[in-house]
């Protein structure tokens, strides 16, 4: 069976936010070296700290 992607795509864009932010380059190389060395993704990380920021 074939995927039907647009349905994916659909599906996707009512379940997540799609959260996308710029960064110096160097800095956002280092952000994932030590998030790597943690043995964290950064969407990991993103939620964290989303929830704890809404909980304030």
């Amino acid at each position: 069976m074939a995927r039907n992607f647009k349905n994916e795509s659909e599906w996707r864009k009512k379940k997540y936010k799609r959260l996308v932010a710029d960064i110096e380059f160097s800095y956002g190389n280092k952000f994932i070296e030590k998030l790597q060395s943690e043995k964290i993704t950064f969407s990991e990380w993103l939620k964290k700290r989303i929830d704890e920021y809404m909980k304030k």
